[in-house]
């Protein structure tokens, strides 16, 4: 599942939702850290279940042409600098649906 199609399904992970927008005075939204942290996760498994479908495979350097990467691997064996940019990803989603005039709100308290 590609990224785009899989933001709802994040989103609803934490009890959230988007809605299209045309007031720039919304709040700017924020995730709790434990929502970044489970957001990433989920963007990282993603992430590899999509590599896997496109035929990657573990790989202990990254290869184009081979398809390899060493990146196809359970979140607690990520390396940090890597989990680290799914952190970074996922706390730039709610600008990134702002500019496409969308808005996250919370349908309902998740406790995580």
């Amino acid at each position: 599942m590609r990224v785009a199609e899989h933001i709802r399904i994040k989103l609803d992970a934490i009890g959230c939702d988007i809605a299209i927008t045309n007031d720039w005075d919304v709040p700017k939204f924020e995730f709790t850290p434990q929502e970044v942290e489970l957001l990433a996760k989920m963007e990282h498994k993603r992430w590899v279940e999509e590599k896997l479908s496109d035929g990657w495979i573990y790989g202990l350097a990254k290869d184009l042409r081979k398809k390899t990467t060493p990146y196809i691997v359970t979140w607690d064996d990520l390396p940090e600098v890597e989990k680290d940019k799914d952190r970074e990803q996922v706390r730039y989603l709610p600008q990134l649906l702002a500019k496409a005039r969308f808005e996250i709100y919370r349908t309902r308290e998740k406790q995580l």
